[in-house]
């Protein structure tokens, strides 16, 4: 059976997509699309995990005479294959038009009936570079760069034979000018990118952030620090208010010095908010608890955050276990 990289749609509201509703109805699962695990990108290279991040290209979604919805998605995979250990992969992410025909009847549909309900369709990839061209990486940064001009320190593999930026990306908020702003777990730093992908500024979060191992920076994703954020638990969640001008970044968990990775203890997580209309600045930053488990009282660290109107917004949070993981019974979603 061949696998598949796919998504699903779950609707809320009394009128799909346009709903005035005040009070969200649960329409449960309306329509199911997949891209075949064998599909290529522009580049030649299998399409992959289409899951790190996905938004919605700004100025797209249609709704048609006949009930269909039209729109593109633009799609961020993680790092790379790393199974066993991080690979040389160039961040990127994929451009993907859609045609959504929810379906709300009752009877079980077919495969491919199901698969109708949203067609995807490839059309292009954008590969992340550095200012000059330099190709952006999914190794573990074993190494730093000294800071430089606008640039601060910055992760990469090697700096003697590997000189170039090391990107775990995660968040996406896209821009209506084409620009696009990626958070990253490595530093863990927020990338503006112009829109054919070529480096635009870094954000880097407070000191306390920075993950140290001996009082130094150290960006591996393979070991915990001393302090600073968790290994692999970086700027995870990233949204922005509807004009663009407010950035949140959210880490997945608590930093090292605020709960470590016990997921006892590491629910307490830190945002940061920036003004973002010229030169990045922050201007706030918080604490948010994160959900626990009822019994064992297991943090559910979260995958991903969503703007509603600058005093709330929607955080996922998850176990993450199901399908493909070693314990398949998913507790909390």
């Amino acid at each position: 059976m061949l696998a598949t990289v796919g998504l699903s749609i779950l609707l809320f509201g009394s009128s799909p997509a346009f709903s005035q509703s005040t009070a969200p109805v649960n329409k449960g699962l309306v329509a199911f699309g997949y891209i075949p695990a064998n599909a290529r990108d522009s580049t030649g290279e299998t399409i992959g995990g289409l899951g790190s991040a996905i938004a919605l290209k700004p100025g797209s979604f249609t709704k048609a005479a006949d009930g269909t919805f039209k729109g593109t998605l633009v799609v961020q995979p993680d790092r790379g294959y790393n199974v066993d250990q991080t690979v040389d992969y160039q961040t990127r992410q994929h451009h993907v038009n859609f045609v959504l025909t929810p379906y709300y009847g009752s009877s079980a549909l077919s495969f491919t009936d199901a698969a109708n309900t949203l067609k995807l369709t490839y059309k292009k990839s954008i590969l992340y570079k550095e200012r000059w061209g330099k190709a952006t990486t999914g190794l573990d940064p074993l190494s730093t760069r000294p800071a430089w001009t606008i640039d601060p320190i910055l992760p990469v593999p090697d700096i003697q034979t590997k000189n170039q930026l090391s990107v775990d990306p995660e968040g996406l908020v896209l821009n209506r000018d084409g620009t696009f702003w990626t958070s990253d777990e490595y530093g863990p730093y927020i990338y503006r990118f112009l829109p054919e992908g070529t480096l635009a500024y870094v954000i880097q979060p407070p000191t306390a952030v920075i993950p140290r191992v001996g009082g130094a920076i150290n960006f591996s994703g393979d070991i915990d620090p001393d302090s600073g954020r968790a290994a692999n638990q970086g700027f995870e969640g990233l949204t922005a208010s509807p004009d663009g001008r407010k950035l949140y970044a959210m880490l997945q968990s608590a930093t090292m010095q605020d709960g470590g990775t016990d997921d006892k203890t590491s629910r307490y997580a830190r945002l940061f908010v920036y003004d973002v209309k010229l030169i990045p600045k922050l201007i706030g930053e918080y604490v948010v608890p994160l959900p626990q488990t009822a019994k064992k009282k297991k943090t559910l660290a979260q995958s991903d955050i969503h703007y509603l109107d600058g005093q709330k917004f929607l955080v996922l949070s998850r176990d993450g276990h199901g399908n493909g993981d070693d314990e398949s019974l998913s507790d909390y979603k």
